[in-house]
Parts: C-alpha cells; sequence; structure tokens
C-alpha cells in the first residue's frame, strides 16, 4: 500500500466516524498536502525523518499572510500525529511515524478582550448608527461567549425563552446550553415577535437573519463584527473570538465560577479557560487581600 491510499482510507474512516465536516475538511487537506510534500512512498517508507522534513517545509513556507503561526504548524502536527497513529491502529505493519517526533512548542499567548472603555464606545456606536437587528447581535456575543459558527448556526427552534437559554452545537457536533441575561433575553423577545418576522424571508430557519432576509455566512457575520470594531478604533485583533474573550473575562470579573465558566465556553480542558484568569489580575489582587491565608493566620496570634 503507499501513502496517497492510506490517506483516502484515513479520510473516508474519518468520515463514517461521523466527524464534523470542518474537521474532516481540516484532516482532508493537512493529509494531502503531506502526500504532495512527500509523494506517493510506499507506506513502508513513511517515517519519522518524512514528518519531521514536513513540518520543516511547512514552518518556513510563506502563506498569504507571511510564515505561517506556531499554532498552525503544531495543528499540521497534531493531523499527521492522528493520521500515523491510525495508520499503526490498522495493523498495516507500520510504527507510528509521529512516535519519535515531539510536538512543536507553541507561544502561549494571552487572549484578547474589550476593555471597559472600548466596550463602551461599541455600544454607544451601535446604539447610534446601527439596526436593532445588529446591535442584538452584539449583545448575544457579549452575553454568551458563543462562536462565530455557532451563532451563524442557531436556529429560531434553538430558542427557548421562557426557560431563558439558547442550544448552540460546538466544536465535534456537542450540544451546549447558553443561559441568556435578563437583557438578552427580553430583547430576543421583541425580535422573535416583531422584527424578525418583518425581515426573514419564507421558510428561513436562521435565528440572525441579514437584510435580505437569510442566513448570515461566517465570512459575513464576521466582516460586520470586524467592522464595526474598526469603527470605534478597538486595539489590536479585530473579529468575532475578540467578543468571546471579552465576555470570559467580564464573566469572571463579575463573579462567575471558574469551572461554570468552562462549561459554557465549552472547553474541555479546565486549563483553557484558565487563561483568563491572566486577565483579571486587579481581580486577583483584590481576593487576595480578602482572602489570605496568611493574613488570617497572623490574625490568629
Amino acid at each position: 500500500m503507499n501513502l496517497r491510499q492510506a490517506a483516502n482510507y484515513f479520510v473516508n474512516a474519518k468520515r463514517v466516524e461521523n466527524v464534523s465536516d470542518k474537521t474532516l475538511q481540516v484532516y482532508e487537506s493537512m493529509i494531502n498536502e503531506m502526500v504532495d510534500f512527500l509523494g506517493d512512498i510506499p507506506l513502508e517508507e513513511y517515517d519519522a525523518n518524512c514528518v519531521r522534513n514536513f513540518l520543516s517545509y511547512q514552518r518556513n513556507r510563506e502563506g498569504r499572510f507571511g510564515k505561517l503561526s506556531d499554532a498552525t504548524v503544531q495543528k499540521y502536527y497534531s493531523v499527521v500525529r492522528t493520521f500515523s497513529r491510525w495508520i499503526q491502529d490498522q495493523d498495516y505493519t507500520v510504527t507510528s511515524a509521529t512516535r519519535k517526533v515531539k510536538s512543536p512548542r507553541v507561544e502561549e499567548k494571552l487572549p484578547e478582550a474589550l476593555t471597559d472603555e472600548e466596550i463602551s464606545r461599541l455600544l454607544r456606536y451601535l446604539k447610534a448608527y446601527c439596526a436593532e437587528r445588529v446591535q442584538l447581535i452584539f449583545s448575544f456575543f457579549l452575553d454568551t461567549g458563543a462562536r462565530l459558527s455557532e451563532v451563524v448556526s442557531l436556529d429560531v427552534d434553538d430558542v427557548h425563552l421562557q426557560d431563558g437559554w439558547v442550544k448552540v452545537y460546538g466544536k465535534g457536533r456537542r450540544e451546549r446550553i447558553l443561559p441568556l441575561g435578563k437583557t438578552l433575553r427580553r430583547d430576543l423577545e421583541t425580535y422573535l415577535a416583531i422584527l424578525r418576522p418583518m425581515i426573514a424571508q419564507e421558510g428561513e430557519k436562521a435565528l440572525f437573519v441579514t437584510q435580505r432576509g437569510t442566513r448570515y455566512s461566517k465570512e459575513g457575520l464576521a466582516t460586520l463584527v470586524k467592522t464595526k470594531l474598526k469603527k470605534v478604533n478597538v486595539t489590536g485583533h479585530y473579529g468575532p473570538h475578540k467578543l468571546r474573550h471579552t465576555f470570559a473575562t467580564n464573566y469572571l470579573r463579575n463573579g462567575g465560577n471558574l469551572e461554570q465558566l468552562r462549561i459554557v465556553m465549552g472547553h474541555r480542558d479546565i486549563s483553557t479557560t484558565q487563561r483568563y484568569l491572566s486577565l483579571v489580575p486587579d481581580d486577583l489582587f483584590k481576593a487576595q487581600q480578602i482572602a489570605s491565608p496568611n493574613d488570617r493566620f497572623q490574625q490568629q496570634i
């Protein structure tokens, strides 16, 4: 068996496992890139050196926006490792090619969130210049911490206003319940009762619709968010994920529990959620002044 045939079998196996379309596209694209780079070699020749050469190529090549980030190279490694382990599990009498290849190091970057002043500027701008429909979309991002893909795929049937929550489908098609704040709940009720019926095309199921009454594409909604953030001179990165980071930071700042935040955000690992603690150092300082064990010990002397 040659490498390309094994790659095709791998992609088909993942399709049968019913992984998400996005994940399947990533697997297929990255593995085929590796096969194109290495050539359709016999499977027995696919080893650790092949993987190292491919990752080295990825680290040094120029993408559309310059060299690939460490995180992107690490993603290539992760996909290749999954493929290599799958080959070994199929009893093709080959050793996993990534067994002796360490994962590339990724520089840990803190998530970027909007400052309180930027949030105020954004909300004032939206209220003055944007339709209520657009204002509601931003409110939804800021109140739920939902991902772009989750907001785009939301249907009206996923909204349960009487109970105060919506159901989204996160990574790996995992369902997740997002509770709604009082203000967002009220505004969604008005939107569904009055505004959306005036805009949405007949038969459209999407919760949030464009001016034309159709579901947003991911690119379309991302562009909307970026445009509005640029209008109010937000520093650093633009985009929907910054609103997600803003939600998480303020959730903790307002007394939210870390484990509860993990569930709401859809993180599998609590370490992913813990990154947001570094964005609220003042709050941690204040908490230490209140809860310092040593202060209490000293007071007992």
